[in-house]
């Protein structure tokens, strides 16, 4: 603001200036002519006193502009050309700096995002992430949650768990941190407790049998959950939620809780599982509320294991198991698969991004080394059946159709992008800044320069920068280094080898015959050009008892299969080995070949 009004002064002050006569001057000489200077200051000082606190209506006006990159070319449009050279560059772009300080709001899916580095994920030479250093989880509150603080730190939740929960001087019952760093006073013998989705699994593999008296439908419904954990009378467990628990139970359905007599609830950071209102009744009630970290980092599924099997104890005594035990036997095979992995394929980090890490609360970090040479890929999440994409030009359509591919922006929302780093491989949506706003990206493999690629509908959204996901640099989708792409399940790979746009066209060559580029001539002769140069493999990511993608337990087990499709570092039998010990040592079940096979999504 200030600039710009000592801009408009000094004009000011040279017309003042400019308006000595020359016969003042000569009839004054100097005298004169520095009076005006000194007065002509004074005034400009005086003015810029009092302007200098109202805001520039310019400045005001380009800040607008920087944070509202999105460009309509018609009312039902969400985008034009897809292409990056003929689309117009917004290199300055920032997050609006809105970060809302209150903790109780709880509708958003993670904090209020971290304004700092993100606007420039580049090598950094001050800056490296410390392998060692420990994580101190901060997530959104709900009202009157202020996080207790005692004399040994129990803000630190790194700190308190690793110690394990701490034992209050009532011999009855004992302490734990959860995720939002509260000390929480629970039961000394935890007999009863509601979960839902992944924490439901983390309950039965810590030894929870018999001791979950509420869950949701995503658990129950698992075909592989309801197999593994049959004798365990899983099927008897009420789903008092729909879905997986992000969503608040139903008044009429918390009574039902109420009645089962949980001693401990759980809920994941950031979903909604309870009301505000539901979290007082359960404090009312003397039921513990326990929040756990959401399962968006591996620090983070490795920290929920520890509350989990704290809070769960050990009934070894008793005749059951001891769960502190099998939590640390768990991060102990974490460790030992990524050491083994990290022994038969470097790891891969475009820029050194460190990509576990939640960015959004953090800020970028960095690996300290070189992490430059592996593969590339792309995630592909979802299919939106209801979104519809055109090119044309001014008077010609020349592809159409409904159904376009989704990604998920950045690498904040689950760990997937980690493990992938950790195989050798980079997740290309990764790479694109998403200005701390996660989205679901549109994504073609087409770069039309004479057609425009428009979306409408949907609920995807567009790049604000136009890269494209099928290509980095010179390396496209079908050459050796970018190989494969990802998708969630079966019916995204059928949709995806049945849509025009992802078919390998191969070279072709202009009506001109001057240029040869690959894709498909359009009605005037000119290349349409794609990113696809070769053929390329699409794989459909495991899944088992727990979700690969979204992050679980069962997550570890992605660098492996990774390593083995994109590097041939495992063979098949040693991929099926580990999944098979995975169940065996921490579900205490024997997998067939048949559930192997559902798992790995081979048929």
């Amino acid at each position: 603001m200030i600039l710009l009004d000592l801009d408009v002064l000094f004009i000011f002050l040279f017309i003042y200036i400019g308006l000595i006569r020359p016969e003042e001057y000569n009839q004054w000489g100097k005298v004169v002519f520095m009076r005006r200077i000194f007065i002509g200051a004074i005034a400009c000082l005086s003015i810029l006193c009092l302007t200098s606190c109202r805001p520039s209506p310019t400045l005001e006006q380009v800040i607008h502009t920087q944070q509202a990159p999105e460009v309509d070319l018609e009312c039902e449009t969400k985008v034009t050309d897809n292409q990056p050279e003929t689309s117009e560059k917004v290199e300055d772009l920032s997050p609006e700096e809105e970060v809302d300080e209150s903790q109780t709001q709880r509708g958003q899916e993670r904090d209020a995002p971290v304004l700092g580095e993100q606007e420039s994920e580049k090598i950094t030479s001050d800056v490296e992430y410390d392998k060692d250093s420990s994580l101190n989880i901060k997530t959104e509150q709900k009202k009157d949650d202020v996080p207790a603080q005692d004399e040994s730190g129990a803000g630190n939740l790194m700190a308190n768990v690793e110690a394990t929960a701490g034992l209050s001087e009532d011999p009855n019952a004992k302490h734990i941190v959860d995720a939002y760093g509260r000390t929480v006073e629970i039961p000394k013998n935890v007999n009863r407790v509601s979960a839902c989705g992944e924490a439901a699994l983390l309950v039965q593999m810590l030894g929870g049998s018999e001791r979950l008296v509420a869950t949701s439908k995503s658990f129950t419904d698992n075909t592989i959950v309801s197999e593994i954990f049959g004798d365990e009378n899983i099927a008897k467990v009420p789903a008092l939620w729909t879905g997986s628990g992000a969503s608040e139970i139903s008044a009429s359905k918390f009574q039902a809780l109420i009645a089962a007599g949980p001693e401990v609830c759980f809920e994941f950071s950031g979903q909604e599982t309870f009301t505000q209102e539901q979290v007082d009744m359960l404090h009312e009630k003397g039921i513990a509320y326990i929040v756990l970290p959401s399962f968006n980092t591996a620090d983070n599924i490795n920290l929920s294991v520890q509350i989990v099997g704290d809070v769960l104890g050990d009934k070894s005594s008793e005749g059951g198991l001891d769960a502190p035990a099998i939590a640390r036997e768990y991060i102990n095979f974490c460790r030992s698969i990524v050491n083994d992995v990290s022994q038969r394929v470097p790891r891969f980090a475009h820029n050194q991004v460190d990509y576990n890490n939640d960015k959004y609360k953090n800020g970028v970090k960095y690996l300290s080394g070189t992490y430059d040479s592996g593969k590339y890929s792309l995630f592909i999440s979802e299919w939106d059946d209801s979104a519809y994409y055109k090119m044309y030009s001014e008077n010609r359509i020349t592809m159409e159709g409904k159904g376009v591919a989704l990604a998920r922006s950045g690498y904040s929302t689950n760990p997937l992008s980690y493990y992938m780093s950790l195989a050798g491989v980079v997740n290309t949506s990764a790479i694109y800044q998403d200005f701390n706003v996660e989205s679901r990206w549109f994504v073609s493999p087409l770069a039309p320069t004479t057609r425009l690629l428009t979306y409408s509908g949907g609920v995807g959204t567009v790049q604000a920068t136009n890269e494209l996901l099928t290509k980095v640099g010179e390396i496209q989708l079908g050459s050796t280094d970018f190989p494969a792409i990802i998708v969630a399940n079966h019916e995204i790979k059928e949709k995806l080898q049945a849509d025009q746009m992802w078919k390998n066209y191969g070279k072709v060559t202009s009506k001109s015959g001057i240029i040869s580029d690959y894709g498909f001539l359009d009605e005037d002769g000119n290349i349409v050009k794609t990113t696809i140069v070769g053929d390329y493999r699409i794989y459909v990511n495991p899944s088992g008892a727990a979700s690969w993608t979204n992050g679980s337990v069962e997550s570890i087990i992605e660098p492996i299969w990774l390593a083995w499709k994109f590097h041939n570092a495992y063979t098949e039998e040693e991929v099926r080995e580990t999944v098979r010990t995975f169940y065996r040592k921490f579900y205490r079940y024997e997998l067939s070949e048949e559930q192997i096979d559902r798992i790995l999504n081979e048929k």
